[in-house]
């Protein structure tokens, strides 16, 4: 068999067919065949052509037999950037990056015109870095670009636990054969020969600096990533599609490594910060459902959070969430319809505001949160309540101006 004529996926079902003959549902079922069932009728019908391997009989579904039985060793692949044969490894690589686009985002309150800074920046950068606090709408921004743009969409998630195998691929046995899986660079690099998309590196200070050092050719004129265990394979991305977006977060209460500075002197760094009362009021309205007058009062309770966070002579260990004030939000509004609370904003607030924190800091964020028991969800009903309220106010102060006339 000539070597390279082959591609990836021809090579495994070949290989499949040397310990014997199969039909086309036992190729399906391979583990080394990670293909759908007309996808491997297709490559076996061109295999066939080429001579290669022949239909059998006695089954109802097609069965395929090789016409000769060449040495499984043989079949290499040559994919190397000079064509030379790097490996015996066979790696399948029939991606569809369509899938990566994201569907459903939830729509992003951007008073500021974030979105269409980053727009405007990202394919002609080395990389975009952006900072802010936790859970203050970095990756959603990003995603919501994404998925308006049409954009594959490749999220890594830093964790101290991450791994360069994890970012490059790695060999895994199968059976009796050994295959290559590339990991998310190789995928993106390949995506953006084709294509416009990102790679989306998120919380990226929490990777160890070995890691780091592996977007550094993805950050320069190189676009490319070199795979050791493939002989030297070079996979070479098209820098005017891929951008290379990244998120750190600042601040008290994150465990993370420092950025190399040759390593940070890569990206542009784009500060974010939390939402003004109004855009956050809006966000947490159109996520929740709740009524615009209350969502502004959350947003108070949230915004008086953070200044303990700031406080210099005091503070408390951490800010409230853009996130965690969503989910408060979307939590009550769950103990509402289920009707399994009498103060559904309290009882939420509790297990997801008031329970992150601990000691003299949740006596503190407690104190704030108190503000709002008994409000209603309904805003009917509130207003009544307040318009009672009113009227016992007024009521109040009558009696009280009669009390002084009589006394006249």
């Amino acid at each position: 068999m000539q070597e390279g004529k082959l591609n990836g996926t021809e090579q495994l079902i070949l290989r499949e067919l040397a310990r014997g003959p199969k039909t086309t549902k036992e190729l399906e079922n391979s583990p080394t065949i990670a293909i759908k069932y007309q996808a491997i009728y297709k490559v076996c019908n061109g295999l066939e052509k080429k001579g290669l391997i022949k239909r059998g009989s006695g089954s109802r579904d097609f069965k395929w037999i090789l016409v000769s039985n060449p040495v499984v060793e043989d079949v290499v692949i040559t994919q190397s950037s000079n064509g030379t044969k790097v490996s015996n490894l066979p790696v399948i690589r029939n991606y569809d990056h369509e899938q990566m686009i994201p569907k459903n985002v939830n729509e992003y309150v951007d008073p500021h015109g974030l979105m269409q800074k980053i727009r405007a920046i990202m394919y002609h950068t080395n990389g975009i870095l952006m900072e802010g606090d936790s859970g203050i709408g970095k990756t959603m921004c990003v995603m919501r670009i994404a998925q308006e743009d049409n954009l594959p969409f490749y999220l890594i998630q830093g964790t101290p636990d991450t791994r360069v195998e994890d970012l490059i691929g790695f060999p895994m046995q199968v059976g009796e054969n050994t295959i290559w899986v590339d990991g998310i660079i190789p995928r993106v690099l390949l995506c953006s020969q084709e294509r416009k998309c990102i790679l989306f590196i998120d919380e990226i200070n929490r990777l160890e600096t070995n890691v780091q050092s592996v977007f550094f050719p993805l950050l320069d004129d190189r676009c490319s990533v070199i795979i050791h265990e493939r002989g030297g394979e070079i996979i070479k991305g098209n820098k005017a599609n891929l951008a290379v977006i990244a998120t750190a977060n600042i601040g008290v209460g994150h465990f993370t490594n420092p950025l190399d500075r040759a390593f940070e002197d890569r990206f542009d760094v784009v500060k974010i910060d939390y939402l003004d009362p109004k855009s956050e009021a809006t966000l947490l309205h159109k996520q929740t459902g709740i009524y615009k007058d209350l969502c502004k009062r959350m947003v108070s309770v949230a915004n008086a959070i953070r200044s303990l966070a700031r406080d210099e002579d005091d503070a408390i260990e951490k800010p409230l969430s853009t996130r965690c004030l969503l989910r408060w939000g979307k939590l009550a509004m769950r103990f509402k319809e289920a009707k399994v609370s009498k103060d559904p904003l309290m009882d939420a607030a509790e297990i997801v505001v008031v329970n992150r924190y601990v000691g003299t800091d949740q006596d503190k964020v407690r104190q704030q949160v108190e503000h709002l028991r008994g409000v209603s969800l309904d805003e009917e009903k509130e207003k009544k309540k307040q318009e009672s309220f009113r009227n016992d106010e007024d009521m109040a102060d009558l009696e009280e101006i009669i009390r002084k006339l009589d006394n006249v």
